[in-house]
């Protein structure tokens, strides 16, 4: 069974690659990825983020919109699990948000402890190996399992790397609730709504909770969480597709291309024109 058919039927895929397995050119997926390396190196853009890969590296991204392949060493190797948005959502449900962060600020780091790198590796060789036996009648239920161990594991010694031991986790609120809630109606509809009331009408809370949430949760205004995941989404259309600057706007919801291109420039500094001058990959 491939990969893809694996995240298809399962909401999940775990294997071991090597640089003959890593595909060429821009794909578009859509998935959490985590990767171990064992040797060689790879750069690989994630989300238009450079990462440079290498024995001992662990790499965990999620809502992986765009991967292109810069370069792979010839003796690469590497563990990959890929899994579903909804699977990964489902499988890390009560895990501080404040604990999480430490992932998504380090999606990439190097892993010097031998006892540490051993721990991520054996997690996911228990993956290899249940796939591996014919007892699959409850396949999700473990694999989220492992995945839940796996999350946690990387974040509490990323927390300890950079905070000497002091994880200062609190402990699971409605607050992790309502983030986590509306980071998955963020992804939903970040193309046709850009406002915060939107989303706090959805959640039931008001504008002014949601944002106190956001900052605590993230360091971010409600605002600035969305603009910043739009702004990716409109990065992406111009750099993987010919679609006009109009056809852009229109499908984002602008009022019309000169909207856009204020939105872009003010994020950017640069005009829409400019940006996919500069980094078109077709």
């Amino acid at each position: 069974m491939t990969l893809d058919q694996s995240l298809q039927q399962y909401g999940y895929a775990v294997a071991h690659v090597t640089a003959d397995d890593i595909p060429t050119g821009v794909t578009q997926p859509k998935y959490t990825c985590v990767v171990l390396c064992r040797q060689g190196e790879a750069s690989i853009e994630m989300n238009m983020e450079m990462c440079r890969i290498t024995a001992s590296t662990r790499v965990c991204f999620t809502k992986v919109m765009m991967t292109r392949v810069h370069h792979v060493s010839p003796d690469f190797s590497a563990t990959i699990l890929l899994l579903s948005e909804r699977f990964a959502f489902e499988a890390s449900v009560g895990i501080e948000t404040n604990l999480l962060q430490n992932l998504f600020r380090f999606p990439v780091s190097e892993v010097t402890n031998p006892f540490e790198w051993e721990l991520l590796n054996q997690l996911m060789e228990c993956l290899l190996t249940y796939n591996k036996t014919q007892l699959h009648g409850r396949k999700q239920e473990l694999a989220g399992c492992i995945f839940r161990g796996l999350i946690i594991a990387m974040a509490e010694l990323e927390a300890r790397k950079h905070q000497q031991g002091n994880l200062n986790v609190s402990a699971y609120s409605m607050g992790d609730t309502y983030f986590r809630r509306f980071i998955s109606l963020l992804d939903d509809h970040v193309t046709n709504e850009h406002e915060v009331n939107f989303y706090a009408d959805k959640l039931n809370i008001t504008p002014k909770y949601l944002n106190e949430i956001c900052k605590q949760k993230s360091g971010h205004r409600a605002k600035e969480i969305i603009s910043g995941l739009l702004l990716l989404r409109i990065k992406r259309e111009l750099r993987i597709t010919g679609k006009s600057l109009k056809e852009i706007a229109s499908e984002f919801c602008f009022a019309d291309q000169s909207s856009m291109g204020k939105f872009f420039r003010k994020m950017t500094g640069v005009s829409p024109l400019s940006f996919r001058r500069e980094n078109m990959t077709l």
